[in-house]
């Protein structure tokens, strides 16, 4: 499901949510690698989780962030590799 993204919005994703085997990223180095600002780095996200969204995928209410990133690695095939969330 994330190679229907847009490249920009699939690379965001799997290195907010470290899929691919990669380790999770905060906005700050996201925002460093892709040349980008950490709020477009913001933006890039919630577009791409809306898109995602929009083709049929669903985080369970609660917990939704857990959620998100258990069904993010399931749809990439992998684990994820953790690290602290931050804003």
């Amino acid at each position: 499901m994330i190679k229907l993204l847009p490249k920009r919005h699939s690379q965001v994703v799997m290195l907010r949510y470290g899929l691919g085997g990669q380790e999770a990223q905060a906005h700050s180095q996201i925002a460093g690698s892709l040349g980008v600002s950490e709020e477009r780095s913001r933006q890039l996200e919630r577009e791409a989780l809306h898109r995602l969204r929009e083709l049929g995928w669903r985080p369970a209410a609660r917990c939704r962030r857990l959620t998100s990133r258990n069904q993010l690695a399931a749809v990439m095939g992998g684990p994820l590799k953790t690290a602290p969330l931050t804003r």
